[in-house]
């Protein structure tokens, strides 16, 4: 092998490698999961009553879930979502079906930075970043992207902190509730 040969050997693995792992960067954030890939259509009822038996722990929660009777929907079509605190750099979510007063409290769901939700999707967001001026910071947790499907969240993707753009039709969900 010519030292020619050697270099742009050399050269094309370091910018390869490079290359390689910006695609794999765009590819990953392009398929970050959205708020418009996961639509529902809001509802006009407001929450009239709750279901205090259909969660086992609905009753913990009674005064913040109340204080959401007569709201309308704020998450995924039908729910009525709330959030508290649960200690220090914890927070907590539940929900209420405005239609059925069901009540689900995601006890999987806890976050050290608040959630970002919408009245038209059943995207949740965990532990967003609220400015993308603080992306690439220290964090002691990740940005997760739960799927509502109506009886359960599922996890679709977990990444580093990040941003996430909670437009004026959004809610946000940070430190020890509203």
């Amino acid at each position: 092998m010519s030292v020619v040969t050697a270099r742009l050997d050399k050269l094309f693995r370091h910018t390869g490698a490079a290359l390689v792992a910006l695609l794999f960067t765009a590819a990953a954030l392009a398929g970050e999961p959205k708020f418009s890939d996961y639509p529902s259509h809001p509802i006009n009822n407001h929450l009239k009553a709750i279901d205090w038996q259909s969660d086992p722990d609905a009753n913990y929660f009674q005064s913040r879930l109340r204080d959401h009777l007569g709201e309308a929907p704020n998450f995924a079509g039908d729910q009525v979502l709330s959030y508290w605190g649960c200690g220090a750099s914890c927070q907590m979510v539940g929900m209420v079906n405005a239609k059925s007063g069901r009540v689900t409290i995601a006890r999987e769901l806890i976050a050290a930075n608040g959630f970002c939700y919408q009245a038209d999707s059943r995207l949740l967001v965990v532990n967003p970043l609220w400015s993308p001026d603080e992306e690439g910071g220290d964090y002691f947790f990740k940005t997760a992207f739960y799927l509502w499907d109506g009886h359960q969240f599922k996890l679709l993707a977990k990444t580093a902190p990040r941003f996430v753009a909670c437009d004026d039709s959004s809610e946000r969900a940070a430190n020890s509730g509203p």
